[in-house]
């Protein structure tokens, strides 16, 4: 028995998913996927943050230990 017909269905399928991925992708050039700049950064002193003082006294970092710390 030949396999001609699965061969050729499963090798249709494979290009045409193949090629619905290369045009759903970021890798796709297109001028309107652009990424755009980063206009702004925050410039602030991560270690006056909360979190960084509670890195600074080895303090538990997630919610779950710090709802239980108490």
């Amino acid at each position: 028995m030949k396999r001609w017909p699965l061969f050729l269905t499963t090798t249709g399928i494979v290009l045409l998913v193949g090629w619905g991925m290369l045009h759903l992708s970021r890798f796709a050039s297109n001028a309107q996927n652009a990424v755009v700049p980063i206009q702004h950064i925050n410039k602030a002193d991560a270690m006056d943050s909360q979190p960084g003082w509670r890195y600074r006294q080895n303090l538990p970092h997630h919610w779950r230990y710090i709802m239980l710390q108490k």
